[in-house]
């Protein structure tokens, strides 16, 4: 069961990094009345969620340290969740890559704790399994998007 619920998170994960790639050619179309990049931003907005996954990899292991796997799974959360509200009503440019900078660091977060937190709770007969599960959403999370 834990899993499952882990697996969903991985859909906001795909979801994260589907979204680029959906997005920039709205965000490039110049005759838009919405927010619009210019050529030498766009390469910002599609590369800032990996920066911030860059830098939440490097800093997730203090909180799965001292908090657990699941508490940093439980915290990263509405962290994510904020990040999309924000995302869909940011008024400037300099906001939507700030917002994809820590879209990417949730993304790690959540990514590094559930992984782990899956390893540590299943059965060594069905870990690669229940772990490949992970995966599968992920990729789900990016084809929705």
């Amino acid at each position: 069961m834990a899993t499952i619920v882990v697996a969903l998170t991985q859909v906001d994960v795909g979801a994260v990094i589907g979204f680029a790639g959906v997005t920039l050619p709205q965000l490039m179309d110049q005759s838009s009345d919405d927010l619009q990049f210019n050529t030498s931003e766009s390469p910002l907005f599609g590369s800032m969620m990996f920066v911030g996954a860059l830098l939440g990899s490097l800093t997730v292991s203090v909180p799965m340290v001292k908090l657990g796997q699941r508490v940093t799974l439980l915290l990263s959360l509405p962290i994510s969740l904020a990040s999309w509200i924000i995302l869909a009503t940011a008024p400037t440019n300099w906001v939507v890559l700030l917002v994809r900078f820590f879209q990417g660091i949730t993304t790690s977060y959540i990514t590094n704790s559930s992984s782990t937190y899956v390893a540590e709770l299943s059965h060594c007969k069905i870990r690669g399994r229940l772990m490949s599960t992970l995966n599968l959403s992920r990729q789900i999370g990016i084809l929705l998007y």
